[in-house]
């Protein structure tokens, strides 16, 4: 899950993206800096088998609500997002695929 601080880490507030938790991940959370309140969250998700929460996701309002933007498939999960220092409008995003031991 993605969590966020306004008090320099003393409270911490639940935003959501709760699949994500347990053995999944969120890799990355990158803020814009030029707007606090758009913050993109870079979600690895479940490493060990298939699942619908992985990609990008993106939301405008400081995390209170999340959108998928990026999305391959339920066994590709993003791994980084790098957003350009001069337009933070270009991104640039790796995936890494899962394997299931059978």
């Amino acid at each position: 899950g993605v969590y966020r601080s306004v008090d320099a880490g003393k409270t911490w507030t639940y935003l959501g993206l709760e699949s994500s938790t347990g053995q999944q991940a969120v890799a990355r959370v990158r803020i814009d800096p030029k707007d606090c309140d758009l913050v993109y969250a870079v979600v690895l998700g479940d490493p060990w088998g298939p699942n619908e929460e992985r990609g990008i996701f993106r939301s405008s309002d400081g995390g209170r609500t999340w959108e998928k933007v990026l999305y391959r498939d339920e066994q590709t999960g993003a791994a980084e997002l790098a957003l350009d220092p001069s337009n933070p409008r270009i991104m640039y995003a790796t995936g890494e695929r899962t394997f299931q031991v059978v």
